[in-house]
């Protein structure tokens, strides 16, 4: 049996689209095969066992030779917590074999028939929003040797134009992060290594796929220790969640109830376990003034890669923990090439009709004449808040550019993913400053600053992907004024 997570393609409730726009959505992210046929998120608007019942009164259904699973439904129970309450009435449906498209397709009309179902969109894919462009040596090729001191590669960390000026931060009492807490999650981290020590708390990791959780946690907190790199926010506590934990959660272990038949170990499935479930797990570890760090994407209905939150039970957490919490989030917009404003988003990536709270980032160059420029591959759009690097960022992990046990090194991270952390490293430091002042500062007010200051893209040709923060500028807006 496989593990279930309420991460879903939902469409979100803030907005009432007609059943043919739905289920055209619902085709066409069919036939690019950016989703999972084998898993479906429902959201109902009666929430009493008859209804749960009544998907098996569809039409469609009837005619299943597969067995259906229903997981992780939150219905009438009382005393959730409140993140998980966020996520009241969704259920998730996974089956043993992937449905066909027509199946798939055939059973999003029966869905849309029902009185009582709101939405229902096939599960996506999730990914982590970045990618290693160096080439590795052979492992006998490898000689141990001393870590250098790769500090002066990080241009990112130098004043502006060119960095977020992390060294002025640094020579403020709070500046590098200190008391702020920061989780990031996606896949997996190397928790042992040499640069890294400043973990509050990592989850159950899967095994293998540790570069680029690695390769983030270094660019905001690598200790700064004349070898290795440093981070910007180095001072700053570290925890890591892995989307791939099994959940206990609110609603049943692994998302079932000790009581059913089917309640027992389940095999490991890539894709549904963790985000929307995990990250209420993760809010309980925060508090106001934290951050959350969140490097995935995944296939939106034009089948391009975008901010997962795009999908409602993300959204809701996500909105939840900067607006009752005061829990930061900053979050790749993703690689997807895509428009974010495009009208198939249905103003999902539109600030003044739908906000989750987030500092989303986008990916600009970061050399020559090129620097500031959007990458190709970056997406944009009015809701992306930020830029950083997204070329040739130099950080802990995979091993391009130094190698030893524990002490891999690379000089070539990118994407949205080595973008985020630059921000939200920033970030971090002007959190971290105004700990030390007693101000904690809400998510509002920090992106706010984020967008009124730092450098300017380069021909943005309106494609926007906000500025690259300049911490020394957003201090004097926020602490001077």
């Amino acid at each position: 049996m496989r593990n279930i997570t309420v991460l879903s393609a939902l469409l979100f409730t803030t907005i009432n689209l007609s059943f043919a726009h739905t289920l055209a959505e619902g085709k066409k992210m069919i036939k690019l095969n950016a989703v999972d046929t084998s898993s479906i998120v429902i959201k109902y608007s009666d929430l009493n066992d008859k209804n749960v019942r009544s998907f098996w009164n569809f039409k469609s259904t009837q005619n299943f030779k597969t067995k259906t699973l229903f997981k992780n439904f939150i219905g009438n129970e009382k005393n959730l917590s409140p993140a998980a309450d966020a996520l009241r009435g969704f259920q998730e449906l996974r089956f043993d074999n992937a449905l066909s498209k027509k199946e798939a397709v055939r059973l999003l009309e029966d869905l849309y028939s029902q009185e009582n179902i709101e939405y229902a969109v096939f599960n996506p894919k999730v990914e982590e929003a970045g990618f290693f462009e160096g080439s590795l040596p052979k492992n006998d090729e490898i000689e141990p040797s001393e870590t250098p001191d790769f500090e002066s590669k990080q241009f990112h960390l130098n004043a502006a134009p060119e960095g977020v000026d992390a060294r002025f931060a640094w020579e403020i009492p709070g500046g590098a992060g200190a008391g702020i807490k920061i989780i990031d999650m996606e896949t997996g981290v190397n928790a042992d290594h040499e640069d890294l020590e400043k973990f509050f708390f990592v989850s159950e990791l899967p095994r293998g796929k540790v570069d680029h959780g690695t390769a983030v946690a270094g660019e905001m907190v690598a200790k700064r220790d004349g070898k290795g790199v440093t981070g910007i926010s180095y001072e700053a506590d570290y925890g890591f969640y892995s989307r791939l934990v099994d959940n206990e959660n609110t609603w049943g272990r692994n998302g079932c109830k000790p009581e059913d038949d089917d309640c027992t170990e389940q095999e490991e499935d890539p894709y549904h376990k963790g985000v929307a479930a995990n990250l209420a797990k993760v809010i309980e570890k925060l508090e106001a003034g934290d951050l959350i760090v969140l490097e995935m994407h995944s296939p939106g209905p034009r089948g391009q890669y975008i901010p997962n939150e795009y999908w409602n039970p993300v959204y809701r957490i996500l909105k939840y923990a900067t607006s009752e919490k005061g829990i930061h989030c900053v979050a790749a917009a993703g690689n997807g090439y895509e428009n974010l404003d495009h009208e198939d988003y249905n103003q999902a990536f539109d600030p003044e009709f739908r906000d989750s709270g987030c500092v989303l980032v986008g990916a600009a160059l970061s050399s020559g004449e090129d620097r500031h420029k959007k990458a190709g591959f970056s997406n944009y759009g009015k809701r992306v808040d930020a830029f950083g690097y997204g070329r040739g960022v130099v950080t802990t992990g995979y091993g391009d550019l130094h190698r030893g046990s524990d002490a891999n090194y690379t000089a070539t991270f990118s994407g949205t993913s080595s973008a985020t952390p630059i921000v939200g490293g920033a970030m971090a430091s002007l959190l971290g400053i105004g700990k030390e002042r007693g101000i904690t500062l809400t998510p509002k007010e920090l992106r706010d600053a984020l967008r009124k200051t730092g450098t300017p893209q380069k021909e943005p040709n309106g494609q926007r992907i906000g500025n690259l923060p300049d911490i020394k500028a957003a201090f004097s807006l926020i602490y001077e004024k």
